[in-house]
């Protein structure tokens, strides 16, 4: 292989490896917009979820939830949402786990997780072992039985 000949390949590797780069980039940054549009679209779900029990002194049910989400945007990047209000009681604390959503993403960088709605309002992002040792710690062995 000749001097010109070995340019041509070093050029080739090389822009090869920037678009290999600026790939993987782009796919982890959807990611990324996915899961905060995903957490933006529980906080308007919370928003609707604890004004309506700040008005009637009690969580709504689920086909509320499922009202309420029809007018919430991003509503697509929550995907199936888990409803824990029949086992929210007067006594739960601020922390408890009101409604969450597992989210699956095909990324080097991040890792699979859950979008999780707590009672006092906050939404957080979880990676699944520990989220599912949290929820585990809240759940009572009645609602372990019957979500299975």
């Amino acid at each position: 292989m000749n001097k010109r000949q070995k340019i041509i390949v070093a050029k080739f590797a090389a822009v090869a490896t920037v678009t290999t780069i600026a790939a993987l980039a782009m796919i982890n940054i959807k990611d990324l917009i996915n899961r905060s549009e995903g957490i933006r679209a529980m906080q308007q779900l919370g928003s609707g979820l604890l004004n309506y029990r700040q008005q009637y002194g009690y969580l709504p049910p689920e086909s509320y939830l499922d009202t309420i989400r029809e007018n919430v945007q991003g509503r697509a990047r929550l995907g199936k949402i888990q409803y824990r209000a029949l086992w929210i009681t007067l006594e739960s604390e601020p922390n408890e786990i009101l409604a969450y959503t597992e989210k699956n993403y095909n990324s080097l960088f991040i890792n699979d997780g859950y979008i999780f709605l707590l009672l006092n309002g906050n939404v957080e992002w979880m990676e699944k072992k520990k989220f599912k040792k949290l929820l585990e710690s809240q759940q009572s062995p009645m609602e372990i039985k019957t979500t299975k």
